[in-house]
């Protein structure tokens, strides 16, 4: 079931593009707001879920927490098989 669940957290788009960003670099999230473009609420939230599901990671750096996706290669692979033709 762990994978269902994890297959729901892709299923956003807020979420979507905070991991395509993720891919890019770590991230705070001040700095996924800006990129994403959605309120830093929102950002929060789509963090928290893709955090549960165990799809990102966050480290403390100083007053910042750093975002990071745990598994870049098979989140590579995933959105490949699912990527708009």
């Amino acid at each position: 079931m762990f994978v269902v669940e994890k297959l729901k957290a892709l299923a956003d788009e807020t979420r979507l593009k905070i991991i395509k960003e993720l891919l890019k670099k770590e991230r705070n999230v001040t700095q996924l707001v800006e990129k994403v473009k959605k309120s830093q609420p929102n950002v929060s939230l789509a963090l928290n879920k893709l955090e549960n599901a165990k799809i990102i990671s966050k480290k403390k750096n100083g007053k910042n927490i750093i975002y990071s996706l745990k598994n870049k290669e098979n989140i590579k692979k995933i959105l490949e098989l699912v990527k708009d033709e």
